[in-house]
């Protein structure tokens, strides 16, 4: 074999797993050894394992949902370049499916895509680097987590479903990626409760005066959780970056890299006025604290989109969706599962709310 440059094979699997992305969930654990395991079984195993992970819940309780996800999950899949795949040696397998595995379950068209473009730069590597591809798998310090992704990209990342989906769905798919905030100083008796949204394995987007206290200086323990009773799912989160003029605040969380999250996937102008649009936060959890001995829920609220409105420098949704103390930091999302706006105000008895839009977050 010829001498190769280490550092630049490096490069170049960095490069092909960055253009991938990575998504990650609930059954993360499970998928990676299902992709990882994959050249030991057949391609009709590999896709039977997927369809009883993603359908086999909707089995009992509703037949024609479990028959649509069957024939969407194949479709998915039936678009991988199998004969090419099948060709390659075991590690290289392995070192394809690497960036991709976290995706199998929650979205299997962006595994598949995913999986077709490493195939594709895989192909126009060098053979004497597709051999040492096939020695070792990539090291773990290269491997490009949701967690470390560059806070730009997430805003370019695309939604791939393309269907219309019942409130039902979204909050099914989402309920996981929006947060309960409870933020205070121990020294005073200021707090706030509010919500917040993950856009990424570790980033977070809220609204500041979540996170801030009435001098505008952040609280010094911000805690986060979807189960406010389960102990273990309480972590910490910093403040990343915040304009308090605007009420824009992102977190960073310092425990947890593998947040599951909304995609952004859509820009503010094309919002068009009179959609159905979605709220999901914990408006009226600021009773609740660490000790309390009942469950903050989660609330799925429906609305339109009024109008759109440049407020304090931003640009904000106007809705009918409910929004209310506790709200605040949430998700508005279209019908399609985009996260479009971050929910910030709302004034009671009225249907006048409003949503900071999520784009505005990208550059301040």
């Amino acid at each position: 074999m010829k001498n190769i440059n280490l550092s630049f094979i490096n490069i170049i699997v960095i490069i092909a797993i960055s253009s991938c992305g990575s998504d990650r969930d609930k059954d993360s654990g499970d998928v990676i050894n299902l992709g990882a395991n994959y050249s030991s079984v057949s391609k009709t195993q590999f896709v039977n394992n997927v369809l009883l992970k993603k359908c086999s819940s909707f089995k009992q309780r509703d037949i024609q949902r479990y028959n649509n996800c069957v024939q969407e999950t194949k479709l998915s899949l039936e678009s991988i370049n199998w004969a090419f795949f099948d060709s390659l040696k075991e590690n290289q397998k392995n070192n394809i499916l690497l960036p991709c595995n976290a995706s199998i379950i929650r979205n299997p068209k962006n595994f598949s895509l995913c999986v077709n473009n490493q195939l594709n730069g895989f192909e126009a590597l060098p053979e004497d680097i597709k051999e040492v591809l096939n020695i070792a798998k990539v090291p773990k310090k290269q491997i490009k987590s949701s967690g470390q992704d560059s806070w730009t990209s997430i805003f370019d990342r695309n939604n791939s479903n393309k269907n219309i989906l019942s409130g039902e769905e979204v909050y099914q798919m989402f309920e996981k990626s929006v947060f309960m905030v409870l933020a205070t100083n121990p020294k005073s008796d200021f707090s706030s409760q509010g919500s917040a949204v993950a856009v990424s394995g570790n980033m977070l987007l809220t609204n500041c005066h979540v996170v801030l206290d009435d001098q505008n200086k952040p609280h010094q323990i911000i805690a986060l959780a979807n189960d406010s009773l389960d102990k273990n799912a309480w972590f910490d989160a910093v403040i990343f970056k915040m304009s308090p003029s605007s009420d824009r605040c992102i977190l960073k969380s310092t425990q947890k890299k593998d947040l599951q999250y909304i995609p952004i996937g859509r820009k503010t102008l094309d919002l068009k006025v009179g959609e159905q649009v979605l709220a999901l936060g914990y408006p009226k959890a600021g009773d609740l604290n660490f000790d309390s001995k009942y469950r903050a829920p989660l609330s799925l609220s429906k609305g339109i989109i009024s109008a759109i409105r440049d407020q304090s420098n931003v640009v904000q949704i106007q809705t009918d969706a409910f929004i209310i103390n506790g709200s605040s930091g949430g998700a508005l999302l279209d019908m399609k599962g985009n996260l479009i706006g971050i929910t910030t105000s709302g004034f009671e008895g009225t249907q006048l709310n409003f949503a900071i839009a999520a784009d505005e977050y990208k550059d301040f």
